[in-house]
């Protein structure tokens, strides 16, 4: 199933302060962390290996750093690992998106039930003109085409251009 939150709230203020004492590799290491458990919207699993995974850390000095981060910033609960901003961000936006989704419907439903005919509204009216309204002139066929040429006494592009050429070298 995709992520029906493709984004999150960052808050780039706490992040710096909460993380100005992190070096390079593990101030990395920790965002990773975030945006997998933002994206997955479930807990760390309990397993060095997946933070390592997680994390992309390859070498085994940098697969030591990684539980030194979790901890740090991560608490063990009985599913997994919990970011405590991270799980009331999370709720935040399920509960900001159900009630979006309510008022939605509930503005759906009161325009059916108000335009029982269903008129249009001018933003549908743009939608459901018809097809030949909406699109472009089409090219005219290739024999108008030929007739529109001959009107100007060229037969084609090719002759447009010699005509062209012999004019400027005259």
């Amino acid at each position: 199933m995709a992520n029906p939150y493709p984004w999150y709230p960052w808050y780039a203020n706490d992040y710096a302060a909460a993380t100005a004492h992190l070096s390079d590799p593990a101030d990395l290491y920790y965002r990773r962390l975030l945006d997998h458990y933002y994206k997955t919207r479930r807990p760390l699993p309990d397993d060095d290996g997946a933070w390592a995974n997680i994390c992309r850390a390859h070498s085994e000095a940098m697969k030591q750093l990684v539980p030194l981060v979790v901890e740090e910033f991560f608490v063990l609960e009985s599913d997994g690992w919990h970011n405590r901003r991270a799980d009331r961000e999370i709720a935040k936006m399920v509960e900001k998106s159900a009630k979006r989704s309510r008022a939605g419907k509930a503005s759906a439903q009161q325009r059916a039930t108000s335009n029982p005919t269903h008129e249009p509204t001018p933003v549908e009216h743009v939608f459901t003109q018809s097809q030949s309204q909406s699109q472009p002139e089409s090219k005219p066929p290739k024999k108008e085409r030929e007739k529109r040429a001959d009107a100007r006494g060229a037969h084609s592009v090719y002759q447009i251009e010699e005509s062209r050429r012999g004019s400027s070298a005259a």
